[in-house]
């Protein structure tokens, strides 16, 4: 990112859990030749740990995934976006596998073992923390509703639900890790 084309793209770094910080990121002035342009702003920066699912371990995810979001949406709406795009997770819809199952009840497979991912979880009052398989899903879900609740006529805001991890890169999480160990316990 220091040589090339990408030296000439402006970088600031940011902690989105610090709204002074936020602020301070968005507040930083635009080249003359794109400051009365359209702003469009993408929300991608969360915190994934997906195998924490006590409430005591949900200070982290929450500060990052919620309040960073509160942040993000506050300081876009101050430096004057347009539109505003929340990256969610399809996760959010999934609830936690039950597998024990009682030897006299009817059912053969565990409780949630199939699902269907969709957004109708969203148009329903949020589900309690437990209905959620990890802390993550819970503060995405929770995210999702500042961002949508922040929408109007002047700052369009909206959230996605990618449900494929990104790949193709050595270091991405979802096959480049596995692919690069020398041995993969399972």
């Amino acid at each position: 990112m220091l040589t090339g084309a990408a030296a000439d793209v402006d970088f600031v770094q940011v902690d989105v859990a610090s709204a002074s910080s936020t602020d301070r990121a968005f507040g930083k002035p635009w080249r003359a030749s794109v400051a009365g342009l359209p702003l469009t702003v993408f929300h991608t920066a969360a915190v994934i740990v997906p195998t924490e699912r006590s409430r005591l371990l949900y200070g982290f995810t929450e500060a990052v995934n919620v309040r960073g979001t509160e942040n993000v949406v506050s300081a876009a709406r101050l430096a004057g976006a347009d539109v505003f795009v929340y990256t969610s997770s399809g996760s959010v819809s999934i609830r936690p596998v039950r597998f024990w199952v009682p030897p006299w009840s009817w059912r053969s497979w565990p409780e949630h073992y199939a699902q269907l991912m969709d957004e109708a979880d969203f148009f329903r009052p949020p589900r309690k923390h437990e209905a959620f398989f990890a802390n993550y899903p819970a503060s995405k879900a929770t995210a999702e509703r500042i961002v949508c609740a922040a929408n109007h006529a002047a700052f369009r805001t909206g959230a996605i639900r990618p449900c494929h991890g990104v790949y193709g890169h050595p270091t991405d999480n979802t096959v480049g890790g596995p692919l690069n160990m020398g041995v993969l316990p399972a």
